[in-house]
């Protein structure tokens, strides 16, 4: 294996079927493929702190639970709604 090839395809992600192939195979997308990746590595490329990868896989966790939450943006508009006539109803101008 080159050195090229080596900085794309590190040893923690050629173990077993590529990440990359398992990551296109699935049709994961781009937040689904980063939890893959970030879990499949977290022991291997930095084992003195796992927590780095894991943190960065949770990020993507909590986007992709948003994004299937339903209603979520109706439920945070509503919210801002909400506080906006309470502001305006102790104003007096409601």
């Amino acid at each position: 294996m080159n050195t090229d090839n080596k900085k794309i395809n590190p040893s923690y992600y050629t173990k077993g079927i590529q990440t990359t192939d398992y990551i296109e195979s699935h049709d994961l997308g781009f937040c689904a493929g980063n939890i893959v990746k970030y879990v499949t590595r977290y022991l291997h490329k930095n084992p003195e702190n796992p927590l780095e990868d894991l943190e960065k896989a949770e990020k993507y966790i909590q986007i992709l639970i948003k994004k299937h939450t339903p209603y979520s943006d109706q439920k945070e508009k509503m919210a801002e709604d909400y506080k906006e006539a309470l502001a305006k109803l102790k104003a007096g101008k409601l």
